[in-house]
């Protein structure tokens, strides 16, 4: 029996596989950032809302399970409010409007709004929409699969094999799908030995997760990296009860060696269930775990791909292809049983495969007769499966995609097949990762042109939207990459092992190279590729201050060990945002110790770190706004002395600081308790005894800024009154107070009170 639709507004995301307070509001500013919940990595960040009242996608699926699907699309529906949270993309603390709770993943200025009614929701939606464009500001939504195992062979174990027999029987690798062998990257995966490529490369698949019980996958996960995304589940279980994922993985790691571990992200529920939300997690995760290489093989279609949808993901993919991370997705399929829209062309329909910061990909069937004798891509061997692919513009490469063989979600022997655009994606990404294991400088653009130099054009001549620009056949590459032979000095792998601001620039170090003699330092921003920017002579060095770095600029690094003429390739790299070292002062104010200090280019906040009386190392005391640039400790002791350093930071990045820090003996505040004018050209003073200081200060002036102005000194403490003539009569003049004390031989003044003003006689 089908499942009935809910009533909120739901994104049918179709895994393409063939998977196919009511009232007024009040407004409240979250300036205080003791209000706002800080994480720093996704898992965080669903623990945070998990444990806030921030409402379960899960309860708001089982209150919809049985409503009619009449309203599923209308935007005048109170129930798109269900999830009660608002998603903003901003660099500075929002106003809220109410919002009881505020989440901050501050590396993607990421902001979660939780409020506590729908009715509340919605005043807030309609307010924040006139301060951000539509593309900031966006109600987090349901998505979900009704259908999500609806594959072309869903229930079919006709290709069952024991492909661990068949592998123990050869010395060369026996691919699993018949598309790793057509595109030759079984050939690849015997020779990455040989070649001793050695680095690592890590695949991120956004999907249902992984059945790792299958032999496919020993020894390949990135255990470190992988989490659950999904509302209310446990972060660590990455598990695959729809298979889909599992199916997806496979491929990847049938196609690749062992050297490219593969990153699971698992974001549907065991009901096909998710949130836009849940998505743009998943790629955070991902972009986190150091992802070089992203697959999703899932798509939203029609309605679904809406400005919302694509307004919660675009900023994300866009940032993903600036930092040189390869994103593979599946075109979609037009006989998904979920969204059957009647239509093939990708464009405006099938989302994010229509986005130009994507690899997209369609899918190739096997012609008849060559199943078991073709053993490479070419136009006699396959072409466009027409019964489900999407074609059109967008269309960027095809690939196997039709009676694929890999994993399930139960089994160890990977023997399962099924068809769609969701298979042909891995095959794309699989070929993405052999260039980054070869060529880990080369940024996206340039990737992508690696594998059209290798595609084979399947369609009309030049890029065509059914096939792109062909299928890649990977054969080769190797050979062509190393110039034909291997290496005579093969040098080692070299990854960044630190990057940190310091005083004068961005520090790196890097971890040694096997048989280098040097090293040369490459640097790229996310509007240029990589350059040499130095080249390290010796191998006592391993470190390496960029003092050219710009404030506020994101740089990445990576770098090369080098002997003569050979040079190795880098492995992990790392990237960061240059922030500078805060310049900053200490001083006494009335209520507190003022801290104060200049505007770092690139900071969204400030940390300020104190030592209080008897305290030896530094503690974190305060975060503060971009926005912010001073703050008053009043949560000091007097005649006590504190020390104070300043931080400027963006995300999990932080800019150097001094380690010193500024000493200050805290001084109280005195105020003037009565100031008169009781004859002509004088003014009195008087004010309340302060104990244990050495006098008092009045400073008077008839210019409100104290630009001109003098001071009166009281030498006694226990002098409490002040007499002041030869002012001008008539005149209005302001008058502040502070205290002072002699200690060590130096003077120290308290803060300057507020100011009062007198008109003299």
């Amino acid at each position: 029996m089908r499942r009935k639709r809910w009533s909120y507004l739901i994104a049918c995301v179709v895994l393409a596989g063939g998977l196919a307070a009511p009232g007024t509001y009040t407004k409240v500013y979250a300036q205080d950032y003791e209000n706002v919940e800080y994480v720093t990595s996704v898992s965080e960040l669903r623990d945070s809302m998990d444990e806030a009242d921030v409402v379960n996608s899960a309860d708001v699926m089982d209150r919809g399970a049985d409503v009619d699907a009449a309203a599923m699309y209308s935007s005048e529906s109170a129930d798109i409010y269900s999830l009660r949270r608002i998603i903003l993309y901003t660099d500075e603390v929002p106003e809220t409007y109410g919002a009881t709770t505020v989440i901050c993943y501050d590396k993607y200025d990421y902001y979660v709004l939780g409020y506590d009614t729908e009715e509340a929701t919605k005043q807030a939606y309609e307010k924040l929409q006139e301060e951000y464009e539509p593309d900031k500001c966006m109600l987090d939504q349901v998505i979900y699969s009704e259908d999500v195992l609806a594959d072309l062979d869903s229930n079919s174990y006709a290709a069952q094999r024991n492909v661990d027999a068949m592998l123990a029987a050869s010395e060369t690798y026996k691919a699993v799908s018949w598309g790793t062998r057509y595109m030759g990257m079984d050939r690849l995966k015997a020779e990455v030995s040989e070649y001793k490529l050695d680095a690592k490369v890590n695949v991120a698949v956004i999907d249902t997760g992984v059945n790792s019980s299958d032999t496919l996958f020993e020894g390949r996960i990135n255990e470190e990296g992988s989490m659950n995304c999904c509302e209310g589940e446990d972060r660590s279980d990455y598990g695959d009860n729809m298979g889909h994922g599992s199916h997806v993985a496979g491929i990847i790691a049938d196609a690749t060696p062992d050297n490219v571990q593969l990153t699971i992200i698992k974001c549907f529920t065991s009901r096909g269930a998710t949130t836009v939300s849940t998505v743009q997690q998943g790629i955070m995760a991902a972009l986190d775990s150091g992802a070089d290489v992203i697959n999703m093989s899932f798509c939203f279609y029609g309605k679904n791909a809406s400005d919302n949808t694509r307004s919660m993901l675009d900023e994300l993919l866009k940032s993903a292809k600036e930092d040189g991370v390869i994103m593979c997705v599946a075109a979609g399929n037009t006989n998904s049983t979920v969204n059957n829209w009647e239509i093939s062309d990708v464009e405006g329909v099938s989302y994010p495969a229509d986005s130009s910061d994507v690899i997209t990909v369609s899918g190739l069937m096997q012609k008849a007769g060559t199943e078991e004798t073709a053993d490479r891509i070419s136009t006699d061997a396959v072409k466009f499966d027409d019964s489900y692919s999407y074609y059109g513009n967008a269309v960027d490469f095809s690939a196997p995609g039709t009676k694929i063989t890999s994993a399930w979600k139960t089994g160890t022997n990977h023997g399962f097949s099924t068809s769609g655009t969701s298979m042909a994606a891995p095959h794309i990404s699989a070929a993405a990762a052999y260039v980054k294991l070869a060529e880990p400088e080369l940024d996206s653009d340039q990737l992508k042109n690696r594998l059209i130099s290798y595609s084979v054009d399947l369609g009309t001549a030049g890029k065509d939207k059914y096939y792109g620009y062909g299928c890649p056949y990977m054969a080769d590459y190797f050979a062509n990459t190393f110039g034909g032979k291997h290496p005579e000095t093969k040098v080692g792998t070299c990854a960044v092992e630190s990057l940190g601001n310091a005083k004068d620039g961005l520090r790196l170090s890097w971890t040694s190279a096997d048989n280098a003699s040097g090293y040369k330092i490459y640097r790229k921003t996310a509007t240029s590729a990589y350059k040499c920017i130095a080249e390290i002579k010796g191998l006592g060095v391993r470190t390496y201050t960029d003092k050219t770095a710009a404030a506020g600029i994101r740089y990445r690094y990576a770098v090369r060990g080098v002997n003569g003429t050979a040079e190795g390739q880098p492995a992990a790299t790392k990237a960061l945002v240059r922030l500078t070292q805060p310049k900053y002062n200490v001083k006494n104010a009335y209520s507190g110790v003022k801290v104060s200090w200049n505007k770092v280019k690139g900071a969204s906040g400030y940390k300020i770190y104190r030592k209080a009386p008897g305290q030896n190392g530094w503690k974190q005391y305060k975060v503060l706004a971009a926005g912010t640039l001073t703050f008053v400790d009043k949560n000091v002791t007097n005649y006590r002395n504190y020390t104070y350093t300043v931080k400027a930071f963006k995300g999990t990045s932080a800019s150097s600081y001094d380690t010193a820090g500024v000493r200050l003996y805290r001084m109280p505040g005195c105020k003037a308790k009565t100031v008169r004018s009781n004859s002509r050209k004088t003014m009195d003073v008087t004010w309340n005894k302060v104990r244990y200081v050495s006098g008092y200060q009045i400073q008077y002036s008839t210019s409100s800024k104290f630009d001109r102005y003098k001071v009166a000194t009281i030498n006694k403490s226990t002098k409490l009154r002040r007499r002041i003539s030869s002012l001008f009569s008539g005149k209005y003049y302001y008058v502040r107070m502070r205290t002072y004390r002699r200690v060590g031989g130096k003077t120290i003044h308290g803060g300057w009170s507020s100011v009062q003003r007198i008109k003299v006689k």
